[in-house]
């Protein structure tokens, strides 16, 4: 596509806000479910407005310009992809930026426009704010992407034996919830919550098994599910099953009853909020309740790391053979292709968790980058610091995975050894943490961060995620990051049963990047006079490059513990390799103690 093509649309939509008397309209890539990875219907819009192609960023266009606006994890790819267009890059949150909210009311740019339906409660507050001026429900989706086709979910229920509870137990654990804060009943709209409590998954979204559905459930233990199926699911649990469009009208004629109505202002839409006569704003109680795996999730979860583990350090054995060894030549895609393929061997394996991050040198300072066919770097080498930095990740019957090994395959300079040095030192003094019940990520993302920040350097980006089961790569509630940021929902006290990825970074823009992304599962470590406390599991199974870290920075402690580290990779992954003999050799060698 064009830059020009980009512009083109561009310039029909601000001939269109002319026309119609609006001043600004904010353009997302969210759907109505405040989706991720939203449906291509959904995140079309922006896509074919702006060259940015990252999977996140607010579009504000006005009638004679346009910003999109971007956290840090993607400044120098947007800076990159905008190059030659209309659009410029709002670098949000950095210092001294105004907000999206503070700069329309800065050159008062009401009328203002969007689409109530793909704008969260949470975000609708912020624009009410904004004082007197006028917001219009209005979406130019068709405009520019033109008229959205019907569409079709495909189910499957996923075995029993993969679950820890059934579909009544999920029932009756958000119903509980429900009555202890007094609602009648509640609105679920976010899809892998959805799929969680019913236990189907589905093909709608990229990368998670998601369904586009609405779940409506009362303390009576009646559900309503609103859902586009291509067929009649085997299994209907007692629900009634209506057309995905008719929760509209079915929530005006619900709600006419004087009972509250639990709704989660972060994962609804403002136009669903404005059909409910008494909601009640809280999280959903699944949020919670999904994110603390029981005993079967959280087997077949170690289970299927160990698998994972191996389609990586297969890529790792295999670029540091043809391209670090023989000096052959590959694309950044070709390599993506390759891990694709290892875990594609596995019957376990049914897709991607996200698309494969494959970025050699500069590319990898952009932490969202990934390649494609045409736009693909080459993998060499040659010269100074050849990095390679892989982020990938799978679903399986049995768990979903996300980890990031970064390689050196030539020549590593002494700047860069120091910084895989801190990076891997901050992986393991998270990893290594303990820490009372009650304790959030938020108190503990120091552990890594301050490596970087006493060398003066920073990530933009939190240091992890909550990862799911089967469902969403990137989970809330739990997570680590420094501060409180209002769209993101992982500040919640860590309990047992957990799991969220632990990947700090350096980003060197015009140099390389650098992530180790491991997972980690919170556990019950003690309890004495003074209370619980819990610590993590290590439950990424692929070693980490040792011929990079030089010990220099690391506390004998440390060295220790990254060691241990590898000895579990050899571990786990010795079994899977016992017929490879030079496979089996790689890891041997490559999981040796690092010493002074």
């Amino acid at each position: 596509m064009s830059e020009n093509e980009f512009d083109e649309r561009l310039s029909k939509l601000q001939a269109q806000l002319k026309a119609d008397g609006i001043k600004a309209y904010v353009v997302n890539v969210t759907d109505p479910h405040q989706t991720e990875e939203a449906a291509d219907r959904y995140s079309l819009e922006r896509r074919l407005l702006c060259s940015f192609k990252g999977s996140d960023g607010v579009l504000l266009v006005t009638q004679d310009h346009s910003y999109l606006y971007a956290d840090g994890r993607y400044w120098v790819e947007a800076l990159d992809e905008l190059k030659g267009t209309r659009t410029e890059l709002v670098k949000m949150g950095d210092f001294g930026v105004p907000s999206l909210q503070d700069f329309l009311i800065d050159n008062n740019l009401f009328p203002l426009a969007f689409d109530f339906s793909t704008c969260s409660a949470v975000d609708f507050k912020r624009f009410a704010k904004l004082g007197s001026g006028k917001i219009v429900d209005k979406s130019y989706r068709e405009l520019v992407a033109g008229k959205t086709k019907g569409f079709k979910s495909t189910l499957w229920k996923v075995p029993q034996e993969l679950l820890s509870t059934t579909y009544a137990d999920r029932l009756k654990a958000v119903i509980d919830e429900l009555k202890k804060v007094g609602a009648r009943s509640t609105l679920v709209s976010s899809l892998d919550d959805v799929a969680y409590i019913l236990g189907w998954r589905g093909y709608d979204t990229v990368s998670s098994p998601l369904f586009y559905s609405y779940l409506y459930i009362r303390t009576d233990g009646t559900a309503d599910l609103f859902v586009n199926a291509d067929k009649e699911p085997e299994d209907l649990l007692g629900l009634k099953i209506h057309p995905y469009d008719d929760v509209w009208a079915f929530l005006q004629k619900e709600n006419r009853k004087p009972e509250a109505t639990l709704i989660d202002p972060l994962r609804t839409s403002q136009r669903a909020l404005n059909l409910i006569r008494k909601p009640l704003l809280a999280p959903n109680p699944s949020q919670l309740q999904k994110s603390i795996k029981g005993p079967v999730e959280i087997g077949e979860t170690k289970r299927i790391h160990e698998l994972d583990a191996l389609a990586v350090f297969r890529l790792w054995h295999w670029v540091t053979k043809h391209i670090a060894e023989n000096g052959e030549t590959y694309t950044e895609y070709q390599l993506a292709q390759i891990v694709d393929g290892y875990r594609r061997e596995r019957k376990e394996c049914y897709g991607l968790s996200f698309p494969t991050i494959a970025a050699f040198r500069s590319n990898g300072a952009m932490m969202h980058y990934m390649p494609d066919e045409k736009h693909s770097a080459i993998v060499d080498n040659k010269g100074i610091d050849p990095i390679l930095l892989v982020d990938s990740g799978g679903q399986y019957y049995g768990g979903t995975t996300d980890i990031t090994r970064t390689w050196c395959l030539g020549k590593a300079s002494a700047e860069y050894r120091k910084d895989f040095s801190l990076t891997v030192k901050s992986v393991m003094d998270l990893a290594s943490s303990v820490f009372i019940q009650g304790c959030s990520g938020i108190a503990l993302d120091i552990k890594a961060r301050e490596n970087m920040w006493r060398e003066g350097m920073d990530y933009k980006c939190g240091t992890g995620h909550g990862v799911g089961y089967m469902l969403n790569c990137h989970e809330g509630p739990n997570g680590f990051r420094y501060k409180m940021v209002p769209e993101r929902d992982d500040s919640h006290e860590l309990m047992p049963g957990q799991i969220q990825s632990d990947e700090p970074g350096v980003y060197k823009a015009g140099k390389y990047g650098i992530r180790i992304e491991s997972e980690i599962l919170v556990v019950r470590h003690s309890q004495t006079s003074d209370g619980l406390f819990n610590s993590f599991e290590n439950i990424t199974y692929c070693p980490i490059q040792r011929e990079m870290i030089d010990p220099k920075y690391f506390s004998d402690f440390e060295l220790g513990y990254f060691n241990e580290y590898q000895a579990l990779c050899r571990e786990k992954l010795l079994p899977l390799v016992e017929k490879d003999q030079e496979l089996k050799d790689f890891l041997i060698k490559e999981t040796e103690p690092v010493v002074r």
